[in-house]
């Protein structure tokens, strides 16, 4: 996978110190000229660091691409997990990620919200589970608001960004670079469907196979029954 240089404060030797990171993952639709992309990114810096410049922070970084099927939501979880799995286990991390989605299935959350979530991306939800628990150091997951802009709705400069976002801006132009990497398909398969995995029209089911397997056959359901009152075969409709 490549590796980057350390965080300046982190002891080589023990793995302790502080680092702050940003990470972001995205997808782009295909369209008649391109195929679908996917990649992700995170920069890594010391604790405190004054972020002058963006281009030694990319330069610095790190970047992937991802099958053409991973979603949005699978490339910004894959950042994160990425950027923890090569850290020293004793290092400190606080992480700033722009995903609500990520964020809401880190923390601890009302009833069963957080396990919703993680319903969907098993396989990526469930290596970033492993790499949070090998984990020595504390580690802090904390939003950023992506692409602020300025009262005439223009982005913000470099000069006027604090440094979440300054590390998330980084984050997001890694992402962008890794899509281009043209990553070739391949299947994760998270606990519990190690034998099998159900596609639909090419794309892989996330989340429960036997509930999207019943919610297809509703809506299959409910078009046949819409189709026959139109040709006037069904006298009345029992709403169930």
């Amino acid at each position: 996978r490549g590796s980057i240089e350390p965080a300046l404060e982190v002891d080589e030797e023990t793995g302790s110190g502080e680092i702050e990171v940003g990470t972001d993952g995205g997808r782009t639709e295909a369209t008649d000229d391109e195929p679908v992309k996917v990649g992700y990114g995170w920069v890594a810096v010391s604790a405190g660091d004054s972020l002058k410049h963006a281009s030694p922070l990319v330069e610095k970084g790190h970047k992937g691409a991802l099958p053409w099927h991973k979603s949005n939501n699978a490339a910004e979880v894959v950042a994160i997990t990425d950027c923890l799995e090569r850290q020293p286990r004793g290092v400190h991390i606080r992480a700033h990620i722009d995903s609500m989605y990520v964020i809401t299935g880190i923390k601890k959350q009302p009833g069963n919200m957080r396990r919703v979530v993680r319903s969907s991306c098993r396989a990526e939800w469930g290596r970033l589970r492993k790499a949070v628990k090998g984990r020595v150091g504390t580690f802090e997951a904390r939003h950023v608001r992506s692409h602020p802009l300025d009262m005439e709705g223009e982005d913000l400069g470099w000069e006027v960004l604090d440094g979440p976002q300054k590390l998330n801006n980084v984050a997001d132009t890694l992402a962008e670079m890794g899509k281009e990497g043209g990553a070739t398909p391949e299947f994760d398969f998270p606990i519990g469907e190690l034998d099998h995995a159900l596609f639909d029209h090419g794309k892989r089911v996330d989340g429960d196979p036997k509930k999207f397997m019943q919610r297809r056959m509703r809506g299959q359901w409910k078009t046949a029954r819409a189709e026959k009152v139109k040709e006037g075969d069904l006298l009345k409709i029992i709403r169930t």
